[in-house]
C-alpha cells in the first residue's frame, strides 16, 4: 500500500484493521490478507517552515518597516523594508544577508524569506552644499570734485573668511588701480574712500571678492563733481583786495601754490572750496576800507607769500 500526501499536508499513519500491516507508520507498507479489513489513511496540515529574520542600524536613521529587532517570517514571505534617514544625514544601504534582497542601495525595498537573515541599515552624515560667496558692486556715493566713496555688498557663503577689495580706473585710460584686500568673515557691506580724483571726470570701478577665485562684480561709473569756482586761473579775492589788483604778482605766487600743492589732495581741494565760498563778502568789506587793506596786506597776505615764494623750490617739485 501506498499513499501520497497533498501539499501542505503529510502522512500520519494507517488506523482501522491494522494487525496484519508490516509498519502503520508508513505511507508505503504491506498487508497480509487473512480476512475482511477496514483500513483508514490518516494526513495532518503540516506548519509552515519560519525563520528569523533580525533587523538593526547604525546612527543617523531608523527602520519604520517592519521596525528594528528580531522579527519571525513563514519560509517564501516578502518582506517590506523601509529606512529613514535623520535630518542631516542619508540612507546608504543594506549590508548583511542581502544577497535575496530586492535592491539594497534602496531605502524601501523587498526580501525574500528563505532562511535565517541579519541585516543592517546604514546612514552617513549628508555633506553640506556649498554655497558660494557672491559679491555686488554699488553706486558709489559722496561724490565731490575731488572724492568718492565706493561701496559694496557681499556674502561669503560658507566659507571661513573671503577678501574684498575695489578696482577703479579713469574711463578713459586703460590701468586699473586696486585699493587693499580686505578679510571678510561674515555677509555685509564694504565702502571705501577714494581721495585726490580730478574734478568733473567719470571714473569706472568694480568690487573684486577673493575666495578659492575672484569674482567680480558689475562694472559702475561716477563723475565728480565740478568745482564750485573756477579754481585753475582763477583769482584770490581777499589777496586781490588787499593789493588792489587781480594782476599782482604776489597773486601769481599763491595761485601757483593753489594749484600745484593745494588741489593735488582731498583735503587741500575742500580748504580752497571753502576759502571760495567765504572770501568774497571778507574781501569786498577789505576793498572799501583803506587803512584795513594796507593793515591786511602787511600783516598776513605779505607774511604768507613770503614763506610760499622761499619754498617755492621745494613745493613745484
Amino acid at each position: 500500500m501506498v499513499v501520497q500526501a497533498e501539499e501542505g499536508w503529510q502522512f500520519v499513519k494507517w488506523t482501522g484493521d491494522v494487525g496484519t500491516i508490516a509498519d502503520v507508520q508508513a505511507a508505503a507498507t504491506t498487508i497480509r490478507m487473512n480476512d475482511h479489513y477496514s483500513i483508514i489513511t490518516n494526513f495532518q496540515e503540516m506548519s509552515p517552515v519560519q525563520y528569523n529574520l533580525t533587523i538593526s542600524r547604525t546612527e543617523g536613521g531608523s527602520v519604520i518597516e517592519p521596525g528594528e529587532g528580531l522579527f519571525t517570517y513563514d519560509q517564501g514571505s516578502v518582506v517590506d523594508l523601509i529606512a529613514e534617514s535623520d535630518k542631516d544625514w542619508r540612507f546608504t544601504e543594506w549590508t548583511g544577508d542581502v544577497g535575496i534582497m530586492a535592491d539594497a542601495h534602496a531605502a524601501a525595498t523587498t526580501i525574500w524569506i528563505n532562511d535565517h537573515y541579519s541585516i543592517t541599515a546604514n546612514f552617513e552624515e549628508a555633506s553640506t552644499p556649498t554655497v558660494y560667496p557672491t559679491i555686488t558692486t554699488q553706486a558709489a556715493t559722496g561724490i565731490s570734485p575731488t572724492t568718492a566713496t565706493l561701496n559694496m555688498q557681499y556674502s561669503v557663503g560658507n566659507y571661513t573668511s573671503i577678501q574684498v577689495r575695489f578696482a577703479h580706473k579713469k574711463s578713459t585710460h586703460l590701468d586699473w588701480f586696486y585699493t587693499d584686500w580686505v578679510t571678510k568673515t561674515a555677509d555685509g557691506t564694504h565702502a571705501t574712500l577714494l581721495t585726490e580724483l580730478d574734478s568733473n571726470t567719470e571714473y569706472e570701478f568694480t568690487a573684486q571678492l577673493k575666495y578659492n577665485d575672484i569674482l567680480e562684480g558689475s562694472t559702475l561709473q561716477f563723475i565728480t563733481n565740478a568745482l564750485s569756482k573756477p579754481l585753475s586761473g582763477g583769482g584770490c579775492f581777499i589777496a586781490t583786495a588787499a593789493y588792489g589788483t587781480p594782476t599782482a604778482e604776489q597773486i601769481d605766487v599763491l595761485r601757483d601754490f593753489r594749484d600745484i600743492v593745494l588741489l593735488k589732495s582731498a583735503a587741500g581741494s575742500q580748504l580752497v572750496t571753502l576759502y571760495y565760498h567765504l572770501s568774497p563778502p571778507v574781501a569786498d568789506f577789505i576793498s572799501g576800507n583803506i587803512s584795513l587793506r594796507t593793515l591786511i596786506r602787511e600783516l598776513v597776505v605779505d607774511p604768507i607769500v613770503w614763506v610760499v615764494a622761499d619754498t617755492k623750490g621745494i613745493w613745484q617739485n
